[in-house]
């Protein structure tokens, strides 16, 4: 297993540093951008139909009810779930990761790897244990939320002995300092080269403390985008400074390595516990209605000045010409009626008892 392994991982390597050579990257007005992917090589499925990343929308989740019998040891069911009425484990107890005592981090020209000790880690999912092989990362996020993005994604790559992935996805916001992430940053190597992080690693401290996941079947997000892939996507995220995005920023070719969401083509999303992205949806929406008031506010300030000031040039101009004369009302002589002494009109002599 561990020679397997490691096969495995030197092959994500080598996959990883030909990246530029094999004439893909990000540039989305590139003829080598996302949208051509699939032009790469006649073995590519980068437009295939069950394709990641996603939007995860509100109405295409489903609650799915929750496995709390399986763990680590579990065997696979003995017939197959329809996707839809699937049980989900719970995270924390599938899910076994070892520390390392050290690391190293890989600049593949495209973005940072970090080589995993497969014997170290897995996740046991369905009764099928996939092994922690490498995680990245990805900014903006890949996958959305109502087609929100967040500020940073970390991909936790499994594989299982029948060559099968599961990726856990990890969702950053901006906010506080991570404090797991400041040893890969003080360690970030030069272009196509790797450096060694002589600290531990707990894959736990880049956790939530609420291991909620989406689950959905995609694929991988760069080429050859290969599937199926099983994607759990935790669902409450954590946090990342805007000093710790900016220096990821500063050493990827173009400021985001992010590849666009794909359609769903019909497909659920489960989601195993609870969402944490609402409230930051909220925020984010009730962010984006601030900015759309102080906008309509500045423009209707600037249309309202501009008619007055308009309007005064027009009456200056006017007055100079000698052309325009305001119109004054003109007195009405007032009409009394007179009456005889003694006399007094009558208009209606039906009025007259």
């Amino acid at each position: 297993m561990k020679m397997r392994a490691g096969a495995f991982v030197l092959s994500l390597l080598l996959l990883s540093s030909l990246a530029q050579e094999d004439g893909w990257n990000y540039d989305d007005s590139s003829p080598e951008g996302p949208a051509y992917w699939d032009q790469v090589d006649r073995h590519c499925g980068c437009q295939g139909s069950v394709q990641a990343p996603i939007n995860i929308a509100a109405n295409v989740v489903i609650e799915a009810p929750t496995d709390a019998n399986a763990d680590t040891t579990s065997l696979p069911p003995p017939d197959p779930e329809p996707f839809h009425a699937m049980s989900l484990p719970l995270l924390s107890r599938i899910s076994e990761y070892q520390p390392l005592s050290q690391y190293s981090v890989h600049h593949n020209g495209v973005e940072l790897l970090v080589p995993f000790n497969a014997s170290k880690g897995f996740i046991n999912f369905k009764g099928t244990k996939f092994y922690l092989t490498q995680f990245h990362f990805h900014t903006p996020s890949e996958n959305q939320f109502d087609y929100v993005s967040l500020d940073l994604e970390m991909h936790l790559v499994h594989k299982s002995a029948d060559n099968r992935i599961l990726v856990l996805a990890v969702l950053f916001h901006r906010g506080e300092e991570n404090q797991a992430l400041k040893p890969i940053w003080s360690h970030i190597p030069h272009k196509n080269s790797s450096t060694i992080v002589p600290a531990a690693l707990n894959i736990f401290d880049f956790l939530p403390s609420d291991l909620s996941y989406f689950y959905f079947k995609g694929s991988l997000t760069t080429p050859p985008c290969s599937g199926p892939v099983d994607w759990l996507v935790l669902s409450h995220p954590v946090t990342v400074s805007d000093t710790q995005i900016q220096m990821y920023r500063d050493v990827i070719p173009l400021g985001h390595d992010n590849r666009p969401v794909q359609r769903l083509d019909g497909r659920d999303v489960l989601l195993q516990g609870t969402s944490g992205f609402v409230p930051l949806l909220e925020s984010s929406t009730r962010q984006q209605l601030k900015w759309l008031r102080i906008a309509l506010i500045t423009v209707c300030s600037f249309f309202a000045t501009f008619v007055l000031f308009a309007a005064l040039i027009f009456y200056r101009i006017k007055k100079e010409r000698g052309t325009f004369h305001m119109p004054l009302p003109t007195a009405q002589p007032l009409l009394i009626p007179q009456f005889a002494e003694g006399q007094m009109p009558v208009t209606n002599y039906n009025q007259i008892v």
